[in-house]
């Protein structure tokens, strides 16, 4: 006769192992559901672009609309919505820097129209030396889908071609960083 515990014990393993099994099946589900985020991002023009304390700053002003209301299945229980600006210059050969994000948690606010994305941190798009000026840079949307259960996975759309200026322009006041 088995002991009280080792009927707990394979009862216990049995229904942890068929709550597994269940997790994985709906995790699957997410492999099979169709997203059509659409996303559209204008970079209307560099703000300022200044150099201060030896290094180079920049501000930009950038439109963007996104509807990723197709993104939420059953299982998604946020998106993590975040823009990237990305350069190279000689003193640093890959920059990626966070300029703004968000944390959608339904479907009714997946679907962004922002006029003009304001910065999120206390600092500016900015390259530890002189390097800024005339400069080549990407912006990229990506999101993070998180769901309730199985793997969080990433989206993004990157946009290319654009630069700075080969010129400083001084920042309108109170908008340098700290």
């Amino acid at each position: 006769m088995h002991t009280l515990w080792q009927r707990a014990s394979a009862l216990s393993t049995f229904a942890v192992t068929v709550l597994a099994i269940m997790a994985s099946l709906a995790s699957v589900t997410d492999l099979f559901h169709p997203s059509k985020a659409t996303v559209d991002l204008d970079v209307k023009g560099v703000d300022a672009l200044y150099a201060e304390k030896g290094v180079d700053k920049a501000l930009l002003n950038i439109e963007m609309h996104a509807d990723l209301r197709s993104e939420f299945s059953w299982n998604t229980k946020q998106l993590y919505v975040y823009v990237l600006a990305e350069f190279a210059t000689e003193e640093s050969p890959y920059n990626e820097m966070v300029i703004w994000n968000r944390i959608i948690q339904s479907k009714a606010n997946a679907k962004l129209d922002i006029r003009k994305l304001q910065k999120m941190y206390p600092f500016v798009l900015s390259d530890q030396g002189k390097g800024l000026r005339d400069t080549e840079f990407n912006v990229t949307v990506a999101w993070n889908v998180m769901p309730h259960v199985g793997r969080l996975y990433t989206r993004k759309k990157t946009f290319t071609g654009l630069a700075f200026p080969s010129y400083y322009i001084e920042p309108k006041k109170n908008t340098k960083s700290s």
